[in-house]
């Protein structure tokens, strides 16, 4: 059960943060363009920086070419129909906080405290004169924990605090706390991963060595296991890279569509979210049936089968017909679990073998008659 929460919690950080920065990337995109012909193009990594400390000026020309540009979207009355760099900077730092920096401090947190019950479980076992190392660990291992607590908190204030600069005209008296903050939030993510890496590489004994290479075995395993769906992903990763295609540009489209009619952002979310439960439903068949013997099971009948993919056809039209012949976009849900099962239907249908006669050679008999 705990092996299953900690894949579990592994997993969900890595997608949170993933979808995290892919979005961040986005709103970088959009303040990096919101700035005058001569004026500084700047990120929200320009503000929120440790630099703030040995250059201010710099840093306050960022946020005023920002406002320089703000002012002109007013004058212009685009008000109502393009966001400004505050609302903007509000919304990277809301993604920032809730999709990259609480899950890495969770991740963190979680990573210190299995580093401490694995230095813990050894502690039995360690030798009367290194019962100190084994102390002197888990003061480490808790020390890492609590990095990862000032690594959050120390995001949110600094994601404040840049808020605050882009708000205010003169951002000069929040710029040296930005600076402050940024540089004490960098340390403290350092104070919780170096730590861990040092307690990991002291408990590495033989036991460990061997522990780890397992791990590595395992991993090759699962790379094995899961061959075609690597080989897709790097199909994929190839034919965005040829294509020149931004994922980012996806993440635009389906706010365009958002705001345009909110259901098609809602069914494109459920769609996206089947499509990812597939690939992790296929993942995990392909593991099991590689790590484990497979045991002879009763094929599905013809004639469920034919069911099956009846069904699939009978959604696919449906969608179809309610996507193109009613324009309800609710039909494109349809489609996917439609084609699931017709293909599955298709794959797992009996294939049946000729049988191929015996005929003798003169003088030679039959083997078996």
């Amino acid at each position: 059960m705990r092996d299953t929460r900690r894949r579990l919690l592994v997993t969900v950080a890595v997608a949170a943060m993933t979808v995290g920065l892919v979005v961040l990337e986005r709103l970088d995109s959009a303040l990096s363009a919101m700035h005058r012909a001569d004026d500084l193009s700047s990120v929200y990594g320009s503000v929120r920086s440790p630099s703030a400390l040995w250059s201010a000026a710099l840093v306050q020309e960022h946020v005023q070419a920002w406002r320089a540009w703000d002012a002109d979207r007013l004058a212009a009355g685009l008000a109502s129909r393009v966001a400004g760099p505050y609302w903007v900077a509000v919304g990277y730092a809301a993604v920032h906080l809730i999709l990259f920096a609480t899950p890495l401090a969770l991740l963190l947190w979680w990573l210190a405290g299995w580093t401490a019950r694995r230095v813990q479980g050894r502690r039995g076992d360690a030798a009367p004169e290194d019962q100190s190392r084994v102390r002197a660990l888990l003061r480490v291992a808790e020390l890492a924990r609590w990095a990862a607590l000032g690594y959050l908190g120390g995001s949110l204030a600094l994601d404040l605090a840049v808020s605050l600069a882009v708000r205010f005209g003169d951002p000069s008296p929040v710029v040296q706390a930005i600076g402050v903050l940024a540089l004490l939030t960098d340390i403290a993510l350092a104070g919780a991963v170096l730590p861990l890496l040092f307690a990991d590489l002291a408990t590495l004994d033989q036991a460990g060595r061997a522990w780890a290479g397992r791990r590595i075995l395992d991993a090759g395993r699962r790379v094995v296991a899961l061959r075609a769906q690597v080989a897709a992903a790097a199909l994929l990763a190839v034919l965005v890279v040829a294509l020149q295609g931004d994922i980012g540009l996806q993440v635009d489209d389906l706010a365009m569509r958002w705001l345009e009619y909110w259901p098609a952002g809602v069914l494109a979310l459920v769609a996206t979210g089947f499509a990812g439960w597939v690939l992790l439903m296929s993942g995990e068949v392909c593991w099991y049936r590689h790590a484990r013997p497979r045991q002879a099971v009763r094929p599905i009948g013809r004639r469920t089968l034919v069911v099956l993919g009846a069904a699939g056809l009978v959604l696919i039209a449906a969608g179809l017909w309610l996507a193109n012949g009613m324009d309800v976009a609710a039909g494109d849900v349809l489609i996917f679990p439609g084609s699931a099962l017709l293909l599955f239907a298709g794959f797992s249908l009996p294939q049946d073998v000729g049988a191929v006669a015996r005929v003798a050679a003169p003088g030679v008999p039959v083997a078996g008659a």
